[in-house]
Formats: structure tokens, C-alpha cells, sequence
């Protein structure tokens, strides 16, 4: 049963949403479904050979050579100097295109499209409103429910400006959900939003989780990485979301109170992040700042943590929860209050939240690095493997087309 799989981010790009997404075309297939995707060419330098689409019927649209509407001499934009809306919205009669001709080619049964960016969501409604097949819709975060997104407007944008922007998004993102049979959420923060936006009764929670990928093999050889001097290790993998730069200065500044006050840890951050920027100036000597490295490499300093942070500027959850879950490492995540992420550490015990509205963050990080190392239960492990996650995506998909 094939299925017209469209994603901006998959191998070879180098990325953990292309990870992702590979791992769900790789799901999608062994449960039966043939994914016909398509994907970009974008990023062509970027690329890791860590997954490979082989096996896969793959169709490619231009995504470095970015189309203009209006050269820019006499676009309003270029002379009042106003951003486009960060959806990166450019592509989207390209993938009406290629997947028109996809459909013509194949026995089509539904379309699957995942945001990487806004061009993925209109072109595949504009199909299904073409074609009449169903129409999946995954997001990560919806648009206008992104707290980075927001924020960087916020910023960045004149007042009016974000308000017109914002009242765009809402009117893209509803043309969008308006033709969804099939809506897919990562959270129940996201779930409970565009229920209430957008009155969708067809949403289904859709954790990323964790695929196995040699992952004995990447423990057995993150010793070779680097000697870990002190234990607890508290880490950070990843690189920083806009907005959250408050948040990443507040830890940092506790836990440099805490090592000048004798409590031992190490503290590890890989990737481009403000840990790696900052530290050094507060001069902070139980720290272990990484620079980029791969996929794999980064995996293997995420098994050698005790501890594993997770930041977001607004109450959600964050992807990487899920790779330290697949190592056994707790999570402490650290966003505002908010009852859905509240509630998913308290029912899951895959680790602890920290309210960003408490003031007490400095005694919250001793009590969890005083607290004896311990891994999670492998019961609570095996329920965000990517095939256990999957299940109520596949069922919902099984009851929409079969």
C-alpha cells in the first residue's frame, strides 16, 4: 500500500530531524506501507552516511535554488527591510509539482507530510484538495504553537509586522489542518493547542522515541571518547533553540555556584550551544565543552552521562528526551510551567521536571546531583522505542485507508 511520503529533511542530510524521518519511512514500511517520498537536494555539503534511503523509491525537488515571486528591486520587503515568515514557505509549487507527477505514477493511497518547513504542509493540502486522497499531517511543533518561532518575531519583527505575520501563520496553518484526516502531534502540549485552535477531532500523539542503531556498539566504543574525571555527569547534546538563552545562562550560572562550592560532577555540552560559548568566561573548570561531531560520536557522549538536560523556552517537550531514554538516562528537563509536561514526568518516570518559575533552580540541580546515579527500568525504556511509539500512528493510518 503505497503512501506518498513528503519530508524537506531525510538522508543523507545530516540532522536528527532527517533521523527521524528515517526512522519512520523505516517503521512505515516494515508494518506493510510503501512510501513513495519525496525530499529535497537541499544541503548537499552537509551530509552524514550514517542512514541510507536504499530500498526506498525516492524523488528529489530543488531545494538550494530558493524561487522569488518578485526580484527584489521591486519587492515592499527589500525597502522596509522585513524578514519572511521564518516557515520557509518557497517551495511549495515545486512539491506540487513532483508529487502531482508521483500520483500519476503510483498507486497512491493517502499522503504523509511532515513540517521541516511550511512549503512540506500547503503542498501536500493543496494535493489532497487536487486529488481527494487522505491526508496525514505531522508536526513537531505546530507553527503557531512554536515557542522559538514566536519569539524570534517577537524580537525580530516590528510590532504590526508580527501581528500580520502571526494572523498569517494562523490562516496557513488552519488551510492546512481544514483538509487533515490525520493529525500527529510529538506532545500533549501540542495536542491540547490545536484542538482548541483549530477544532480538530482526529489527533493522535506521536512520540519520536528511539531506534536501535548499533546502539551496544556505540556504548562499547564511547570509552574511547574521553576519560570522564568525576561522576555525577550532567550533560547537554544538542545545539540551542532560539529564546532559550535565558534559560541555558541560568543552569550554567547555578552550576558555577555549585562547583565553587565544592559539589563534584562534570559537565558535559556537545554541539553549538551557549554552554560552549559562555563557560569559559565564567571560568567554570568541571566542564567539558565539545565541538560539532557527528551523529554517531554525539550518541556516544550521550551514553556516558548520568544526567541528561533538556531546555525549551515554553512548556513542551524536546526530542532529545528521547535519546538519553534509549540509553537510560534520566532526563531533568527545565521549561515554564505548564500541566502537559508536568504530567508526562510524573506518569512516565523517565525523569524530573524543573519549573522554570521556580526560584530555587541552584538547590533543585544539588538534589538531583546528590541523588545516587541510577539507570531507568528497562520496562520504561522499551515503551519510546520508535516501534512502540509507533503503534497508535499505525493504527490510526490502518484505520483512515485500509
Amino acid at each position: 500500500m503505497k503512501i506518498l511520503y513528503i519530508a524537506h529533511f531525510l538522508p543523507p542530510l545530516k540532522n536528527s530531524e532527517a533521523k527521524n524521518n528515517f526512522i519512520t519511512v523505516t517503521e512505515l514500511k516494515k508494518n506493510g506501507f510503501e512510501p513513495v517520498i519525496l525530499t529535497s537536494e537541499g544541503f548537499r555539503t552537509n551530509r552524514d552516511n550514517t542512514f541510507s534511503l536504499d530500498g526506498f523509491q525516492v524523488s528529489r525537488y530543488d531545494a538550494a535554488t530558493v524561487p522569488k515571486k518578485l526580484p527584489d528591486a521591486l519587492n515592499p520587503r527589500t525597502y522596509l527591510r522585513l524578514p519572511d515568515l521564518p516557515l520557509n514557505l518557497a517551495f511549495r509549487k515545486q512539491i506540487v509539482a513532483a508529487g502531482r507527477r508521483l500520483v500519476a505514477q503510483n498507486d497512491i493511497r493517502a499522503i504523509y507530510a511532515v513540517f521541516g518547513t511550511g512549503s512540506e504542509h500547503l503542498a501536500a493540502a493543496d494535493l489532497a484538495g487536487m486529488t481527494g486522497l487522505p491526508l496525514i499531517l505531522e508536526y513537531r511543533d505546530p507553527w503557531i504553537h512554536n515557542g522559538s518561532i514566536d519569539q524570534y518575531m517577537r524580537d525580530k519583527f516590528p510590532p504590526w509586522y508580527y501581528r500580520l505575520c502571526r494572523k498569517k501563520m494562523f490562516s496557513l496553518q488552519k488551510y492546512a489542518v481544514s483538509r487533515a484526516s490525520l493529525l500527529l502531534v510529538e506532545s500533549g502540549y501540542n495536542k491540547l493547542a490545536i484542538e482548541r485552535d483549530f477544532g480538530h477531532k482526529n489527533v493522535v500523539l506521536n512520540y519520536v522515541g528511539y531506534h536501535d542503531f548499533e546502539r551496544d556498539k556505540i556504548k562499547d566504543d564511547a570509552h574511547q571518547l574521553v576519560e570522564l574525571p568525576k561522576h555525577p555527569v550532567i550533560g547537554f547534546i544538542g545545539n540551542t533553540y532560539y529564546g532559550c538563552e535565558t534559560y541555558f545562562e541560568r543552569i550554567l550560572k547555578c552550576l558555577c555556584e555549585l562547583e565553587n562550592e565544592g559539589l563534584e560532577f562534570t559537565f558535559v555540552s556537545v554541539g553549538e550551544n551557549i554552554f560552549n560559548r559562555r563557560t569559559l568566561s565564567l571560568s567554570m573548570k568541571q566542564h567539558l565543552p565539545v565541538s560539532l561531531v557527528d551523529f554517531r560520536k554525539a550518541q556516544g557522549f550521550t551514553s556516558l552521562l548520568d544526567w541528561g538536560l533538556s531546555i525549551l523556552s515554553y512548556p513542551n517537550l524536546n526530542s532529545k528526551i528521547f535519546d538519553y531514554i534509549s540509553f537510560g538516562i534520566p532526563t531533568l528537563h527545565f521549561s515554564p510551567e505548564g500541566k502537559s509536561v508536568r504530567d508526562f514526568f510524573a506518569q512516565t518516570g523517565v525523569g524530573f521536571f524543573i519549573s522554570a518559575d521556580n526560584d530555587s533552580l541552584k538547590e533543585s540541580l544539588r538534589k538531583y546531583l546528590t541523588t545516587p546515579v541510577f539507570k531507568l527500568a528497562p520496562e520504561i525504556i522499551a515503551r519510546f522505542s520508535r516501534q512502540a511509539t509507533m503503534v497508535p500512528v499505525l493504527e490510526a493510518i490502518n484505520k483512515l485507508i485500509r
